[in-house]
This record gives structure tokens, C-alpha cells and sequence, in this order.
């Protein structure tokens, strides 16, 4: 399993490059860059805060994580990314780990294909591909599976309340998350699920208290709570905007609620297999086969279903539902074929090679599509040439990092511009746009000014000519840069 793990984690490391970084991994890299650089947990990336406040958004443990990782490897698209790769084959021996202790899955070539299909999955490579938390909150669900596993009450006990104070500064969503699982164990088990779960629960209040305590004496406990229930992304704040702006977009999404089953495409295969296991299973069978039917629909229905309702459930998300639903899949299908001496018996290699060819290989297929020359190194080459230490700068996502490494401060589209931060604090001070021609004047009319182009195009990679970010100065007398 630790190879299959590395293997992929692997093609990961060899292609994510190609892909430049986008919106969310500037916003959760940018605090742990400016902890590196020695400027605090501190962000010009988010709406709700200025740079001069200490840093308060979802999964501050990621990014503070995030921070000691790049400090050990250094700076950079693929070093930043790579963190996501070291979690992602401590996930996949995790779970491979407490589906062997729980034996939901009896036979190790099952086991082996379960997680196979988890880590190639759709949604589950675009966390792996990207440096966002979702890596960090895939570890700590598959702790909580193992602890589950203990035989010593106690150990298990002192587990699931250190599991569950880490909870809330890996991710809101995953407390939700972790809440649902938990609930549904104990309407399942009742009595047995109720120590568990109350130990998770005071764990989860130690974690708040924390997190209360951190960020209230730091004087931005409110903007926490505006960066995380208060935003679009959630239900309490898709309600609060249409009350307090008369803000629809957040109640809009209702509509998008199919995609919630169709977007990670690996999930759909599952929630497809899902739904054909529990017509296949008759009423007269076993209660393990007619457990894992019920199970698998359960899963692929109800967890979809509660986090949408709760906020949203995008694509990187898409683990949190193919996980359960497929492991009750693949128990499904160990049952189905022994009691029925079915000579279809590779149903679960079939199902594997169905849900990992619509995740891992499309990545694959286009990365390969992308020129072999790397785009990020020549935007990177571009800010180390163009860009100065002592610059401020506006930057679009893909040149971030590039603008990050040289520059004193960067600040990127995301940042301000909210009813708590208007407009983009310090703009007078920004020296250099770094972004790319199509953007250029969404900058200039944030950042205001008259701009002329630093970089000629005889700098630019022949291949990335049209798309390439260019550095701009302000303009001065005689129509020179800065």
C-alpha cells in the first residue's frame, strides 16, 4: 500500500507543475509565505482582513503546517504542492490500515482496490494536485476510523479527544463532516457509538476554545467567524446576505444541486454502482449484504445531500462521500459474490479500473496536453528579472508565488473589497502589476493609475506568449516606467 501510495503521489510530483496555481492555493499559502518571510501569520489574499491583522480563515492548522514544510524544502509551486503529496500516502496507508482492524473488507486484494479507487479518484487528485487543506482533513478522518479500532476504551477515549480538538482548526467543514459520520454511528449503535461520541464532542469544545482563545486576543475572532459561517459558502451566510444586502447569489446554488452527485465523475461511478447493489440485493438476503446495499446508498445520498444543504459541496470535497460509499461498495460486493458463487468475481477490478479512469488519467492526459516547457519556471524567471524586493505588488493567482518569492508584499485579486475591508487597502503603495494581458485592466482599475509594461515580449516563452503574465510599472513623465 505505501508503494501504490507513493506511486502516486509520485505522478503528482512529476506533472502538477505544469498547472499554474489558481484562487485557493494562493489564499491558503499566502499565510504560511508570510510566516516564512517573517511578516506573522498575516495575508493579503482574503477579503474579510488587511494585512496588518493576524491571519483568522478555515483550516488555519494547514497553512501554519504549510509554513514549517516550506521552511524544510523552500519556496515554490512544487514545494508548496508537495506537502499535499506526503499526506496523501499517510491517508492511503491509514485507510488501508483500519479497513484491514475494522474488516469491512475481508480480503486484502478488496482492500487494496478500495483505496486505489479512493486515491485515483476524480475529486481526491485535484487535492492531491493542489496545495489546499483537503489532504490535511483526509489524514485526520482516517485517524478517527482507526481510533475507532482500539481495543483499550481508554486509549480510544484520550484518541478521539485529541482527534477531535484538532478538528476544528483542520477545517470547519470537516467538524460538520466528522459531526454527520458520528451521528449516524449513533443511531446505528446506539449505546456502543455514545462514548465515542461524546469524547469527540469534548474535543471538538477544547478545539473551539482554542481557537476562540487565539484569535480573541488577537482581536479577530469576529472576522473568523465572517470567514467561515459568515461567508457565501455557507448556509448561515448565503441566509445573512440575502437579509442584510439582499444578496441572492448564495441561495441561487440551490439549483446547482445535481452536480453535487455529477462533478467528481470517480463519486458518480460509485453513487451509479451504488444504486445497482441495493436493486441487486434481495429483501430475503443477508443482513451484511443487505447492510452494505443500504449503507453504500446512504452514504452516496445523505452526505452529498446534508453538506450542500450546509453551504456547498464542490469537487474537492467529493472525498468526504466517495470514501464511506465505495468502502460499502466493495463490502457489497465481497458478500454478493460468495453468497451467490457469482463466476463474475473481478466486478471489484472493473469497478476500480471505471472509477480511476474518469480521475487520475484525465490529470494525466492533460498535463501532457500542456507544453513540455514548464510555465511556472518561466514566470518565475520573469519576477526574478522584473520584480524587486522592495516592490508591492498586484498580482493575478498563476504569478503569485513567482511575485511572492521576489517581493515584499503581494496582493492578489481575492484580497479586500468586502463591506469590512472596501477597496484594496495601500493601493498607493503598489509599485508593479504582475499579471497577465486578459486581467490587466480589472488590475489597473483596482489598483488605479496610469501602467505601462515592464516586460518586453521578447522575454516571453515563445509557447506562452499570448497568456503569459507581464510585469507593469506605474507610468511617468515621458512615458517611461518606474
Amino acid at each position: 500500500m505505501v508503494v501504490i501510495s507513493t506511486v502516486i503521489a509520485a505522478v503528482a510530483f512529476a506533472l502538477s507543475d505544469r498547472f499554474p496555481a489558481w484562487l485557493d492555493e494562493a489564499q491558503f499559502i499566502d499565510p504560511a509565505a508570510s510566516q516564512l518571510f517573517g511578516d506573522g501569520f498575516s495575508s493579503t489574499a482574503w477579503p474579510f482582513q488587511t494585512r496588518a491583522e493576524y491571519w483568522a480563515g478555515n483550516a488555519p492548522l494547514y497553512s501554519a503546517l504549510l509554513a514549517d514544510w516550506m521552511r524544510a524544502v523552500g519556496f515554490g509551486t512544487v514545494q508548496a504542492r508537495s506537502f499535499n503529496y506526503l499526506l496523501a500516502v499517510i491517508a492511503g496507508v491509514l485507510l488501508w490500515w483500519a479497513c484491514c482492524r475494522l474488516g469491512v473488507l475481508r480480503k486484502p486484494t478488496t482492500r487494496l482496490l478500495f483505496v486505489v479507487t479512493f486515491l485515483a479518484g476524480h475529486g481526491v487528485t485535484l487535492d492531491i494536485w493542489s496545495a489546499r487543506y483537503d489532504c490535511l482533513a483526509m489524514v485526520l478522518a482516517a485517524l478517527c476510523l482507526l481510533n475507532v479500532t482500539i481495543s483499550s476504551q481508554t486509549t480510544r477515549t484520550i484518541g478521539f479527544v485529541v482527534l477531535g480538538a484538532l478538528l476544528p482548526a483542520t477545517g470547519i467543514h470537516l467538524l460538520f463532516y466528522i459531526g454527520l459520520m458520528t451521528a449516524v454511528s449513533v443511531l446505528a449503535f446506539r449505546r456502543d457509538a455514545m462514548p465515542a461520541a461524546g469524547a469527540l464532542g469534548a474535543g471538538v469544545a477544547l478545539g473551539m476554545a482554542f481557537l476562540y482563545l487565539l484569535f480573541s486576543t488577537n482581536g479577530v475572532w469576529f472576522k473568523f467567524l465572517v470567514a467561515t459561517a459568515g461567508a457565501q459558502h455557507s448556509v448561515t451566510g448565503q441566509l445573512a446576505q440575502v437579509v442584510v444586502q439582499g444578496d441572492l447569489r448564495g441561495v441561487q446554488r440551490l439549483v446547482q444541486f445535481p452536480l453535487a452527485f455529477l462533478e467528481d465523475h470517480s463519486f458518480a461511478v460509485i453513487i451509479a454502482v451504488a444504486a445497482i447493489a441495493f436493486s441487486l440485493t434481495p429483501s430475503n438476503a443477508s443482513s451484511r449484504l443487505r447492510a452494505s446495499a443500504r449503507l453504500a446508498i446512504a452514504s452516496g445520498v445523505l452526505i452529498p445531500t446534508a453538506l450542500f444543504l450546509a453551504g456547498k459541496f464542490p469537487i474537492y470535497y467529493g472525498w468526504m462521500a466517495l470514501a464511506p460509499t465505495a468502502l460499502f461498495v466493495y463490502a457489497w460486493g465481497e458478500e454478493y459474490c460468495d453468497r451467490t458463487r457469482s463466476g463474475w468475481r473481478n466486478w471489484p477490478l472493473i469497478v476500480t479500473i471505471a472509477a480511476a479512469l474518469v480521475g487520475l488519467p484525465t490529470y494525466v492526459a492533460k498535463a501532457m496536453q500542456l507544453p513540455v516547457t514548464d510555465r511556472n519556471t518561466a514566470i518565475d524567471e520573469i519576477g526574478r528579472r522584473e520584480l524587486r524586493p522592495d516592490d508591492w505588488v498586484y498580482a493575478d493567482y498563476a504569478s503569485y508565488l513567482s511575485a511572492r518569492r521576489v517581493a515584499t508584499v503581494v496582493m492578489i485579486p481575492s484580497y479586500a473589497n468586502t463591506f469590512l475591508v472596501p477597496g484594496l487597502p495601500e493601493r498607493e503603495n503598489v509599485t508593479a502589476l504582475f499579471v497577465s494581458p486578459s486581467t490587466l485592466e480589472a488590475a489597473i482599475e483596482r489598483v488605479g493609475g496610469d501602467w505601462i509594461v515592464s516586460t518586453t515580449p521578447g522575454n516571453l516563452p515563445a509557447d506562452t506568449r499570448d497568456n503569459t503574465p507581464r510585469v507593469y510599472r506605474r507610468r511617468v513623465k515621458g512615458g517611461t516606467s518606474q
